[in-house]
């Protein structure tokens, strides 16, 4: 968020620019010793230089410098006394003056971090100067007695003669020698760094980069300026202002602090008041050249006791807040004290910016810069507390911070102060107000208290006010958005408690017909499953020890087939290369022309009896051909159809291979290894950013083409290369050692991997550590599209996209099982496939070739040695990342092709190995792994299911859901309607037991959660009882999280879609309105959340009219509120994009919508009178299933089936085919993806829906299927996730 310049690593330049050049110093002399190479540049391209030096009387104009050396003319001087050089708006508009004069494209100063006081002022100056150009200009930092971090370095070969010459003609005593000693020993030493070039180092700066708003000002990130000066020794003449800052200790102070010391204003002083309790804050004597005082009680403090006492602290004759995530830009308190000086009013306020982080910058939200307006301060406070300047009187004479009101305190100090005196405008925006998550001063008013404060605020000064200012305030709410906050002071209740009467009886009766029931039904419930989970725990146990079995095999055959490949492919590579190939030439020749004759002539043969096959089928009917002639309609007639039996939805990786083409590889012939060795020179550095590691066991065929293909594509970062033989053969550590631009490590004996590894590691010289295989061959951008990742600084590790030589993928990062067992993501599939080709969190990345920071591995003491001497130990690795609060990220652009255990081969004790370390990982990370091997199912939950008066004046007395499901009559032959429930009966939803057994249902069968559908028109809501009494009672303990349904409410099912029973209005006042609402649920420990932020679903976020405003008053208000902010994602419903809108992170599938594949009607249809549509379930599914999205974050939904008749009668849409079985493959698909593809709290399924009876669409058990959807969600969870217990 431009809290930081860009930090890139110095370009060579033979100049800085072309241009009018500015040289700013503080005495003549000063440009000869700081940038006369830029200077001689400058002039040698024909640019006009001119200097201008502060102080008078310091060197001689006529001679000596720049002007006599250099032919840049006569210097301007300011005419300053030695030693009164203040950074000031007088000194400010003189420099600026000049610029604007010469018209100066390129402004050189010497550095904001110079030692000397005078020095670090004129610098200041400079910059704030060319901050506030109205034209193009580039700042440009020299050194005078302290390095700079430099982004460029002018090269100066050609002029060092003249510039020795011109530094030799100054006075080389005093002053002048030490800043001469230290420029020429860092020129000394960059010297060497750049080969024996020559060079001067410069921060180049452009004006553009100065303007972006910055927290603390323009150059804090480039220095503090905390630290100020020692006194002054003469009182400054314009009146004392005191900045009160309150904080509790946040990092965001140091920015605060910043933006005070580089206020142009040149008599301050601040006074920061501690206002929470402990040890005194640790805080510098000086801020700039203002004083620093702490004033504290030991105690917390609240906002306006903490207020107050800083005013009593507070010495000067104008006061001011800053609160300390907020900032000033450096004129903000000039402009203000300038526009009080010499009248009569006491207050003057300025413009503020309201801005949040968005990517590297900050968003303008909105701004305060209103006229005064002493009418509507009484229902509005739009004057925020740091834009004002007031005068030390107002305090004298009684305006406190009232500590009885714990919001809104500095809207009352306002209108105190306007009984005193009117208010200035300063139109200018010179202030900026920070909006973002975890900012304010401490705030976490929830809305009850926001709403005891407002009301707290107007019984004060109701009764002072006058009539003619009640009259002011009744127009001025009338006519404000004001209003809106004055007529919901109070909450909504709840209407008249539903009357049960007869339903209520008749329920209890048939409730205490079903106990009985239910008693005998869970006495046989029980012995079924303890005999179930018997079979299932056999069972489970049989499939592990099998499938570990099978994968052992085949990581074995892989590995053998790879290494008889590469020897065949040798083999073959010699054969042709040989005398007896050549010399058979013309046998191989003749033996191709008798085979292409052979073929020719069968074809001839043939061609008569393929036509009579083609008449014979074109001829006759195929039933007519399947009665003639079965055997001969068996092979004319197609292949048949696939069987009911086939599951109709692949599984996650189809059982079709991805048709690969082989890479481009690097091949060297067997009897040439010697003479590649000694060709290779790798273009390393001595000054690696990236030290790349790579462990060798013989096999130098793969090495030297390892390292061949890095000669090819090499690296844009500076890297080294270490290369560790672990104790190969003589013929291999000859080739090594002929090989240049490496660093060779020998062992005496093998060490195995992981030691050998460690050992290279810690001869390491680079920031930054690559472990890269020998049996690799790297691709353009291997290494440096790791590197970039690590910008964020949450990375820990990254990890390159793992090819197969055949053109398969190898491994798109691995997912982990709570058992140890790893999954190589995308194995063998399509490397160019986009769900593999966006950078994302994984478990881990394999060691073939991973990034990450050297200070990070050692710090977590390398691989861990109880793996050594292999495997596992890159698992480990990142999971003691992650134990630190780093991210590992798998990153797509970065390719390398891997061989895959070449190294290790096929050894008989590989496998025991990988057995003995995975106990070994497990048994070390057991709580982890079961964290990260879970996907969460949550599904949507319609609360119908009790009546409510509106549902009874439209649909009649006691309409619930059952009303319509028992209502509904099958269309055509077989069609299953109505549906009935099961267990759970028609259920009463305001019966807490009714809630209990759903819960314990779905949490017995994998669902994690329910997502209520949330019904609000308003301030207006409907069908809430269900969920109020869940936030009431604390029952049941289940998860859940809310979608607010926002659609109209009509009569859709009777196909009246124009008659609206409940429509919706949006407006800014029910944004907020609607986010209150829904505090007591988001804060509720149950509330499903997302990296700690509770997850809100909207069913239509299209039909928002601003989505980007509403979701930013959303967050606001929960931040405000205390509550993290919410963690966003749309419905992909109806015709909602198949993407996120702005201001959602992420969306939902919501099958059937927009994907649905319609077919026609079966046969057997019953009611003459349907109009409605037909579709595949199967169909339907498969097509969801292989949607991918390669730009948006979408979670995955599936449905158990769908069919609305119970709705639309005579116009439903039914969905045909639908079964547990097929839902079953469906949802383990859908799970397997986000298992795969997800990471985190992220790993979220959605199935659509618990219980929407009246949609035949419910997991919940019914007549027919019994719990057959809720097993088969079980299965399908527990085949890719560690199964959990059940209950």
């Amino acid at each position: 968020m431009h809290t930081e310049y860009a930090m890139e690593p110095p370009s060579r330049v033979e100049r800085i620019g072309a241009g009018r050049a500015l040289v700013v110093v503080r005495c003549l002399g000063e440009e000869t010793v700081g940038c006369a190479g830029a200077i001689l540049a400058h002039v040698g391209q024909g640019d006009a230089v001119s200097v201008l030096a502060a102080e008078s009387g310091t060197a001689d104009v006529e001679g000596g410098g720049a002007p006599g050396a250099f032919g840049t003319g006569l210097p301007r001087l300011l005419g300053l006394p030695q030693g009164e050089i203040l950074y000031s708006e007088t000194l400010i508009e003189r420099i600026q003056d000049r610029i604007q004069e010469i018209g100066a494209e390129f402004v050189y100063v010497c550095s904001p971090a110079e030692p000397a006081f005078a020095a670090r002022q004129l610098s200041l100056a400079v910059t704030e100067a060319v901050r506030r150009c109205g034209h193009a200009c580039r700042l440009v930092y020299f050194e005078l007695e302290t390095e700079l971090r430099p982004n460029r370095l002018l090269e100066v070969g050609s002029f060092v003669d003249a510039i020795v010459s011109a530094r030799d003609a100054l006075d080389g005593t005093g002053d002048r020698a030490r800043q001469l000693d230290l420029v020429r020993a860092r020129e000394n030493y960059r010297k060497r760094l750049a080969d024996g070039a020559d060079v001067e180092a410069y921060r180049l700066i452009d004006g553009e980069e100065l303007r972006a708003l910055r927290p603390g000002g323009p150059i804090a990130p480039l220095l503090s300026v905390l630290s100020g000066p020692e006194a002054l020794e003469r009182p400054l003449s314009p009146p004392l202002i005191s900045i009160i800052v309150r904080t509790t200790g946040r990092p965001e102070l140091a920015d605060a602090l910043n933006a005070i010391a580089v206020q142009t204003y040149p008599n301050l002083e601040v006074v920061v008041v501690q206002a929470n309790a402990g040890a005194p804050l640790t805080l510098p004597e000086r801020v700039g050249a203002a004083e620093l005082r702490l004033a504290r009680t030991g105690e917390a403090l609240h906002r306006s006791r903490a207020a107050n006492l800083g005013l009593s602290e507070a010495r000067g004759t104008y006061l001011a807040f800053l609160d300390d995530d907020d900032w000033w830009l450096p004129e903000h308190l000039s402009l203000l004290a300038r526009r009080l000086d010499g009248v009569p009013e006491r207050a003057a306020y300025s413009g503020v910016r309201c801005v949040r982080p968005e990517g590297d910058g900050w968003e303008e939200s909105h701004l305060f810069n209103d006229p005064f307006d002493a009418n509507r301060l009484l229902v509005d406070n739009f004057v925020p507390i740091h834009s004002v300047l007031f005068h030390r009187s107002l305090f004298e004479e009684g305006c406190r911070f009232d500590e009885d009101l714990d919001v809104y305190e500095d809207w009352d100090f306002w209108v105190q102060v306007c009984r005193l005196t009117p208010m200035l405008h300063e139109p200018s925006l010179s202030a900026v107000y920070r909006l973002a998550a975890g900012t304010g001063f401490g705030v976490s008013a929830a809305q009850a208290e926001v709403e005891s404060g407002l009301a707290r605020f107007f019984a004060k000064w109701r009764h002072q006010w006058t009539d003619d200012e009640w009259m002011r305030v009744v127009e001025r709410a009338r006519s404000a958005q004001g209003i809106a906050v004055m007529q919901r002071q109070v909450r909504l209740t709840e209407g008249q408690r539903d009357q049960l009467g007869d339903y209520n009886r008749t329920l209890n009766a048939r409730l205490a017909e079903s106990n009985d029931r239910l008693g005998r039904l869970h006495e046989r419930k029980q012995a079924l499953e303890a005999q179930l989970l018997t079979a299932e725990t056999r069972v489970r146990d049989e499939m592990q020890a099998h499938f570990a079995e099978r994968q052992c095999h085949y990581e074995q055959r892989i590995g053998e087939v790879s290494i008889e490949r590469d020897l065949l492919r040798q083999r073959l590579d010699e054969l042709h290369a040989s005398t007896s190939w050549r010399l058979t030439v013309p046998v191989r020749m003749l033996r191709r022309g008798i085979g292409a004759t052979r073929c020719w002539m069968g074809a001839a043969y043939r061609s008569g009896s393929r036509l009579a096959r083609l008449l014979y089928r074109g001829v006759l009917p195929l039933a007519v051909r399947r009665h003639l002639t079965p055997a001969l309609s068996q092979v004319v007639s197609r292949p048949p159809a696939v069987s009911e039996e086939t599951p109709r939805v692949p599984p996650f990786e189809s059982g079709v291979p991805f048709n690969a083409s082989p890479l481009s590889i690097l091949r060297l012939s067997p009897k040439r290894l010697m003479f590649s060795a000694e060709t290779l020179v790798l273009p390393t550095s001595e000054s690696p950013k990236v030290s790349v590691v790579m462990p060798v066991f013989k096999q130098p065929a793969y090495t030297l083409e390892c390292l061949s293909s890095i000669v090819q594509y090499p690296p844009l970062a500076a890297f080294e290369l270490i290369l560790i033989d672990d104790g190969s053969d003589s013929e291999t550590r000859a080739l090594l050692r002929a090989v240049r631009g490496i660093r060779l490590i020998e062992n005496e004996s093998n060490l195995g991997f992981l030691r050998s590894c460690n050992k290279a590691a810690m001869t390491a010289r680079g920031r930054y550590l690559l472990f890269l295989n020998n049996d690799t061959q790297v691709r353009p951008g291997w290494l440096d599209r790791l590197l970039e990742l690590f910008a964020d600084s949450s990375i820990g590790m990254t990890g390159s996209k793992l090819l197969y030589p055949s053109g398969h993928l190898q491994e798109a990062g691995v997912s982990m099982k709570s058992d140890g067992s790893a999954r190589l993501v995308g194995l063998n599939g399509d490397p160019s496939a986009p769900e593999f080709n966006q950078p994302r969190e994984v478990d881990y990345c394999s060691g073939a070739s991973f990034m990450i920071e050297r200070d990070l591995f050692e710090r977590v003491g390398g691989f861990d040695d109880r793996y050594a001497p292999a495997y596992f130990e890159d698992a480990d690795l990142a999971f003691q990342v992650r134990a630190l609060g780093r991210r590992i990220l798998y990153q797509p652009a970065s390719e390398v092709v891997h061989h895959l255990s070449v190294t290790t081969g096929v050894a008989g004790d590989k496998l025991a190995r990988i057995e003995s370390n995975r106990l070994k990982f497990v048994d070390k990370w057991r709580d982890q792994l079961s964290e990260l091997d879970r996907v969460r199912l949550i599904a949507f939950y319609l609360p119908q299911f009790h009546p409510i008066p509106e549902n009874d004046d439209w649909w009649g007395r006691g309409f619930t859901e059952w009303t319509n499901v028992t209502r509904a009559r099958p269309n055509f032959a077989g069609h299953y309607q109505p549906h009935l429930p099961g267990e759970l009966g028609f259920y009463d939803l305001r019966l807490a037991e009714t809630r209990r057994r759903q819960a314990e249902l779905a949490r017995e069968h994998g669902i994690h959660g329910f997502c209520y559908y949330y019904y609000w028109f308003n301030g207006r809501r409907l069908l809430h009882r269900p969920l109020d009494e869940v936030l009431a009672s604390g029952e049941p303990d289940f998860p859940f999280c809310v979608c607010w349904a926002n659609e109209n409410w009509s009569r859709r099912w009777d196909g009246r879609e124009q008659d609206l029973l409940m429509e919706q209005q949006y407006s800014p006042e029910d944004d907020v309105a609607f986010i209150r609402a829904l505090f007591p649920a988001l804060s509720d420990p149950r509330y499903i959340r997302i990296d700690g932020r509770p997850l809100l679903l909207v069913y239509r976020a299209s039909l928002l009219p601003d989505p980007r405003a509403t979701t930013d008053r959303w967050r606001e208000e929960c931040v405000r509120a205390g509550l993290p902010e919410p963690y966003l994602a749309c419905v992909n419903s109806f015709r909602e994009g198949e993407g996120s809108p702005v201001g959602f992170e992420a969306a939902v599938e919501f099958p059937p919508h927009g994907r649905s594949v319609q077919v026609d009607a079966p046969e057997g249809m019953l009611n003459p009178n349907f109009s409605g549509r037909f579709y595949d379930y199967a169909a339907t599914a498969r097509t969801f299933a292989e949607l991918s999205y390669p730009q948006s974050k979408v979670f995955r939904g599936v449905m158990p089936g769908w069919d609305n008749t119970a709705r639309r009668q005579d116009a439903g849409d039914i969905f045909l085919g639908a079964s547990p079985e097929i839902y079953e493959s469906w949802l383990t698909r859908a799970i397997a993806e986000t298992r795969d593809l997800k990471f985190g709290d992220e790993r979220l399924v959605f199935v659509n829906a618990w219980n929407e009876w009246a949609e035949g669409n419910h997991l919940e058990p019914d007549s027919q299927f019994g719990n057959a959807y809720l097993e088969a969600t079980r299965r399908a969870l527990d085949a890719v996730v560690a199964p959990s217990p059940r209950g």
